[in-house]
């Protein structure tokens, strides 16, 4: 899949209430967290928008890699139960959280971090020395965004 980051600045990536699609470990060194709802403000000169994106956090160099739970598969997912991200985040050497839209050009980092609401609690962590996000594709307009980075 080709990156699908918009033209028009972003101003707002948020793992909060983000949906995991899956977790995949692609090797003893790399995992990625397949998000089939993450969350991107994005402003242009007629709009300030908020849009639902299909993502990827790819994490490299991993060194440790633990899930508690499962994801579950999104084709047995009821109508009626919620599955979001209440937390996430990739941080630093320093344990400075790392901004999600320096992500989309990689960075290095030092951890990992997320835990998932499913009918139980799905919780990710892990050593890493990269992560790198890539939006997959633009879903849908979800709202008007009112907060925007100064």
């Amino acid at each position: 899949m080709n990156d699908a980051r918009p033209a028009d600045p972003i101003d707002i990536i948020e793992f909060h209430d983000a949906t995991i699609e899956r977790v995949e470990r692609r090797s003893a060194t790399e995992v990625a967290i397949v998000f089939d709802h993450l969350y991107v403000c994005i402003r242009s000169k007629s709009d300030h928008a908020g849009w639902s994106y299909r993502a990827e956090l790819v994490l490299s160099g991993v060194s440790r890699f633990e899930q508690l739970g499962d994801v579950p598969d999104p084709s047995k997912r009821s109508e009626t139960e919620m599955h979001y991200v209440p937390d996430g985040e990739v941080r630093d050497a320093n344990g400075e959280e790392i901004d999600p839209i320096v992500l989309l050009d990689g960075a290095p980092a030092a951890t990992f971090a997320m835990s998932y609401c499913t009918s139980e609690l799905v919780e990710l962590s892990a050593d890493v020395t990269y992560a790198r996000l890539t939006l997959r594709a633009a879903i849908e307009r979800i709202e008007d965004c009112y907060v925007a980075r100064g």
